[in-house]
């Protein structure tokens, strides 16, 4: 189906089902192009939408996992975020390099995309129809429900099952035998709306696909919230890891780290992984975490922290993330009599700024505050610094203090809870340690924050440090640790 600039109305109304006023004036204007034969697809980037182009190059590079006799096959593909459907036109140049003819290219071929826009220059960068293609919604809608008490509620409900369920149903292809390729959306418009997940989640929920080959957000490996989701790919035969440079979207403005996922149907032996520093090695197919040190030792390294943390516990866990905070719709209009620079009854004292020159304190009228079970003890309170050009892959912590009893902290600021002044000394000369600080944090952590709002995998790695541990230098941080010679020489490499 050819698409002109004169009938685009009635195409996307009729055919994609959304009205042409939800398309800004880009999109007219894409459609002029094409039909003059100058449009560049790479131009649909959209690094606030999660959408970045890939490389034709990257592309080929991911399809080498495939044999030179599978092509003869002719096998039928799908990508659930096509964006410019280079993934698809370098499938396609393989099946013709194969001797699939045209008219069984046509039935080999498929795509979605959150963007109808996307899905409609793909068909025409392809020169196939727009009906093998669809678009799914992102986001979530009002749904009216009732609630055990018989009463009528409202709450938000997710679109993206629920219409990628339907246009999938109305794909002329096998899921079980198709392969699913591409580089799905991490976010979608405004903050921080996963796609791929529960795309892919769906997809192996329905069928199970020949093979899986994406390129995909790198947080899953270490979330906490998504070990389902690893436990669903290891099920499935996931079969091979690899770490992007940190710079190959960087230039597409993009702002995660990445990996090359691929999934065989049936494979259940062990993981191949391409650490970050481009070096190879294998992890047990049962590995909950799959975690990159640079390389096989230091990956195994990191991954024998658990035991650690199972016998010290956790450092920072959820009891220790909710310090008192104002009741800040109280200080509007406020009497300035609640706050003092000198100690007073009915006051307490509460620690409002600490940087790497200074600290500062005032006291505030305990009316205006929501205590804590915390503040009678030693803490050690921290902010974090990302690093790079990329922050989602590197992470250290900033500044630290002691905060003695009787202090207060702001809801701003994450602490640690210790047992003794030297506890928390200790515990401050720990974390800031350059074996905590800048080799197993920025390892196994690759979200933007450490302030636990990811239940506990922020610090899945890192144990407690108990009482009675003196921590002055980093040779005290691996004998806690109880780390192999060879290892601590290979972790001092790294920092």
């Amino acid at each position: 189906m050819q698409i002109t600039a004169h009938n685009i109305d009635n195409l996307l109304y009729d055919i994609i089902g959304v009205n042409i006023e939800d398309f800004n004036e880009q999109v007219r204007t894409c459609a002029r192009k094409i039909q003059q034969g100058d449009f560049d697809y790479h131009t649909l980037s959209d690094p606030s939408k999660g959408n970045v182009h890939t490389k034709n190059k990257h592309v080929k590079e991911k399809f080498k996992r495939y044999d030179k006799e599978f092509w003869y096959t002719w096998p039928t593909c799908f990508d659930p975020g096509c964006g410019d459907g280079e993934f698809l036109s370098v499938w396609k140049e393989n099946l013709i390099n194969a001797g699939c003819p045209d008219k069984e290219i046509h039935k080999r071929i498929f795509w979605a995309d959150p963007e109808p826009a996307n899905v409609m220059l793909t068909a025409q960068r392809l020169g196939m129809s727009i009906d093998n293609g669809f678009s799914f919604q992102v986001g979530k809608v009002d749904e009216t429900y009732v609630n055990k008490r018989g009463e009528l509620k409202t709450r938000k409900k997710d679109k993206l099952v629920e219409t990628f369920e339907e246009g999938l149903a109305c794909m002329k292809f096998d899921i079980n035998k198709a392969h699913v390729i591409g580089n799905l959306p991490f976010t979608y418009g405004k903050g921080n709306s996963p796609v791929a997940i529960p795309v892919l989640t769906n997809i192996l929920s329905l069928g199970r696909p020949a093979s899986v080959n994406l390129v995909n957000d790198a947080g899953f490996l270490t979330s906490s919230n998504s070990k389902d989701f690893r436990e669903l790919l290891k099920q499935h035969g996931l079969k091979y890891l690899g770490y992007n440079p940190q710079d190959l979207f960087e230039k597409g403005g993009a702002t995660v780290h990445t990996v090359d996922l691929f999934c065989e149907k049936g494979y259940s032996g062990d993981i191949e992984v391409k650490s970050i520093t481009g070096e190879n090695f294998t992890v047990p197919n049962n590995t909950n975490y799959i975690v990159d040190g640079g390389n096989k030792i230091l990956s195994e390294f990191l991954l024998s922290l658990e035991s650690k943390t199972e016998k010290y516990g956790v450092l920072l866990n959820n009891d220790e993330k909710h310090p008192w905070k104002c009741s800040y719709g109280k200080l509007s209009n406020i009497d300035e009599n609640m706050f003092s620079d000198t100690e007073k009854d009915n006051f307490l004292k509460c620690m409002t700024l600490f940087n790497r020159t200074e600290k500062k304190y005032t006291y505030i009228h305990k009316n205006l505050l929501e205590g804590s079970r915390f503040h009678n003890t030693w803490r050690v309170a921290f902010g974090y610094l990302p690093l790079g050009s990329i922050s989602g892959h590197t992470l250290t912590i900033g500044i630290t203090t002691v905060v003695p009893p009787g202090v207060y902290l702001p809801n701003t600021y994450i602490f640690f809870v210790c047992d003794s002044e030297e506890h928390a000394v200790n515990t401050q000369r720990y974390i800031t340690s350059n074996v905590i600080d800048k080799f197993v944090l920025p390892n196994t952590r690759r979200n933007r924050t450490f302030d636990g709002k990811t239940s506990d995998g922020v610090t899945k790695f890192i144990p407690k440090l108990p009482e009675g541990v003196t921590i002055e230098n980093d040779d005290d941080v691996f004998d806690f640790l109880e780390t192999p010679e060879h290892i601590r020489e290979a972790v001092r490499e790294r920092f």
